[in-house]
């Protein structure tokens, strides 16, 4: 307890002066990078899991097991949450939880030689979890340190790991093999982890009912379009880790 409070007492002091330098310097921050990553070059990310299902099987086996846990507890959960909350208590709550992945942006910078978006990771958080209020507002955005989502699969292949096949996760969905690699890893970059097991359990808990309420109308279109759900949530999941792949970089 003693070393958090001292970790937000420096927070506090450290968020005026980085709001200041940030809106100084937006254009310096921007041309940071060690490293020079052309996005084309990962256009063909995940093809080779979008091609291939080896373990189909053992995925669809996996994937009745999510659905049925999903139909019986984490949607209704989602619906009831929405329910309950207006959107902006939601978006508030969104952000809070948003904003404990930025020490994972900040880490995964820092493997990709990328030092302008270490730099917006270590500001954000600092910025957002004070003047932010713990990060329930993105204070930091509105001076230019826009969010820009890093993980440990992204790093990876920066580093020339390849996705792997697809894979299904019991409880986590849709993954890749790399994909499960670096979720293992921005678990461990995540500071809700080193809270005490009933708080860092709370936190889980509450993070997921409000990633999954943010998808509630995405999946509900799914389900109810789709001839083939297996495939659709592949496909979907495929593409979209694509795209924020390349917009990451």
């Amino acid at each position: 307890m003693k070393n958090i409070i001292k970790l937000f007492i420096f927070l506090c002091f450290a968020a005026p002066p980085a709001l200041s330098f940030a809106a100084e310097n937006k254009t310096m921050i921007d041309q940071m990078r060690v490293v020079s990553i052309n996005p084309d070059d990962y256009e063909g990310e995940y093809e080779e899991a979008l091609n291939s299902d080896e373990i189909k099987n053992f995925n669809q086996a996996i994937f009745s097991f999510n659905q049925t846990i999903d139909d019986y507890f984490a949607k209704p959960l989602a619906r009831g949450y929405r329910y309950l909350l207006p959107e902006w208590g939601r978006n508030r709550i969104y952000s809070f939880f948003e904003n404990l992945s930025e020490p994972q942006n900040f880490v995964n910078s820092i493997l990709q030689g990328d030092m302008e978006g270490m730099f917006r990771g270590f500001w954000r958080f600092t910025i957002n979890s004070t003047l932010g209020i713990g990060g329930l507002h993105d204070f930091a955005g509105g001076f230019g340190l826009t969010e820009r989502e890093k993980d440990f699969s992204q790093t990876l292949a920066v580093w020339g790991v390849g996705s792997g096949d697809y894979l299904v996760l019991p409880f986590f969905g849709p993954s890749t093999y790399r994909d499960a690699v670096g979720l293992a890893f921005d678990k461990a970059s995540n500071p809700s982890t080193y809270a005490e097991n009933w708080a860092s359990a709370g936190l889980t808990t509450g993070s997921a009912i409000s990633k999954r309420e943010r998808i509630l109308d995405l999946t509900d279109d799914l389900e109810d379009e789709s001839f083939d759900l297996y495939s659709s949530y592949k496909s979907s999941y495929l593409q979209n880790r694509k795209k924020n792949l390349i917009s990451g970089l």
